[in-house]
């Protein structure tokens, strides 16, 4: 139903007459309106505040995080609520994420959850105390295995520091064969050695490189050493079974009985030891020109430019433990000693039979369970 219009005018409203413009007759106190009806009372000036500084965020260690806001208003109690709200807005992802709006039914399943693990946990806790014990004695028996070998790894690593000295500062063989494994091997190639050059000793330096590695299934440490008086030296060492540091000679001097061109001189046929450098290769020629019986290889002294080409029959035992040591891939060297010959009647300068790998590195180990003794 249309409501009827209220043509009521200004003059129908009790409390309110028109005034003249000019009265000047001090009565009562006249309030004026505009044209729009409003009272105009005492001008209200627009609170001004400022755009809100950049949020500055400290990420202390605790777990309070503190928010260094600057409002650049005239009005305390606006700074505060521009802070909460810009507070809220700012752990919201910028102000723009909402928060989540979770089902209900996955909170009964998430609080139900809850509380089934704590009734679990509960209801374990009195059948556990019976293994409580056990379990403590057991973590007790761990952490002191775990201290025993602590103190036996900073023994052995003053032990081998010990050694590493002695042995580098020994001037003549006698000495030096304190410190070295397999004596009674390596006292006569010492001794041919030194007769070549003179035994120069020198002071051990700082160790920058420590490494276990395994020749063939022997445990040895390899480090590099940095020495006093310049240079570097490279190491192999083995603990023994009395528990002694040895240092592997061979090893470190690279000993050979002859160098790969003094080899090639001699043109022997029968099979000579040589601690080499290892990849495989392509070449293929002379009595070696059969890629399809033959793998080629690349041999080489670590001191001295000599090399050799080197060819093992496919599929044999020899072949087999190349590839366990250098896969099958090429672009891989690796330190070994082979035993080499050349054929009789070889046409080739260079191209020389592996018959054996001697050892997958340059030291020699033994048997296991062998023992040697000086004689």
């Amino acid at each position: 139903m249309r409501k009827k219009r209220d043509h009521r005018s200004k003059r129908d409203f009790p409390g309110i007459r028109a005034v003249p413009e000019e009265s000047g007759d001090g009565g009562d106190e006249v309030v004026r309106l505009d044209s729009e009806g409003v009272q105009e009372g005492p001008k209200v000036e627009r609170l001004k505040v400022g755009r809100p500084a950049r949020v500055k965020r400290s990420w202390p260690s605790g777990s309070r995080t503190e928010l260094a806001v600057d409002l650049k208003s005239d009005t305390p109690e606006v700074d505060g609520v521009v802070e909460e709200v810009k507070d809220l807005e700012e752990l919201w992802e910028g102000g723009r994420s909402k928060i989540p709006k979770v089902p209900i039914g996955w909170v009964v399943v998430l609080i139900g959850f809850v509380v089934s693990v704590l009734v679990v946990a509960l209801w374990k806790i009195p059948k556990g105390d019976s293994n409580l014990d056990r379990k403590v004695a057991k973590v007790a028996e761990m952490l002191e295995v775990e201290r025993q070998n602590n103190i036996e790894a900073a023994g052995l690593a003053d032990q081998i520091q010990n050694v590493i000295e002695a042995y580098l500062e020994a001037e003549t063989v006698e000495e030096k064969l304190k410190y070295v494994r397999m004596p009674a091997r390596v006292r006569p190639l010492m001794e041919d050695y030194y007769k070549a050059q003179p035994l120069v000793p020198t002071s051990a330096g700082v160790v920058y490189h420590f490494e276990p590695v395994a020749v063939g299934n022997y445990p040895f440490v390899f480090l590099k050493m940095a020495l006093k008086k310049g240079g570097t030296v490279m190491l192999l060492l083995e603990e023994t079974q009395d528990g002694e540091v040895k240092v592997d000679w061979e090893s470190q001097v690279a000993y050979q009985v002859m160098t790969l061109d003094e080899f090639v001189e001699k043109r022997p046929t029968e099979g000579v030891e040589f601690r080499v450098l290892v990849e495989y290769d392509e070449y293929y020629s002379f009595e070696f020109s059969d890629s399809d019986r033959y793998v080629s290889l690349m041999i080489k002294e670590r001191d001295d430019p000599g090399f050799l080409f080197g060819y093992v029959e496919r599929y044999s035992d020899t072949h087999d433990q190349l590839i366990e040591i250098l896969g099958k891939e090429r672009g891989v060297m690796k330190p070994m000693i082979l035993k080499v010959r050349f054929l009789p009647g070889g046409r080739g300068a260079r191209t020389v039979l592996v018959e054996e790998v001697v050892s997958p590195g340059w030291a020699v180990v033994s048997a296991p369970g062998e023992v040697e003794e000086e004689e």
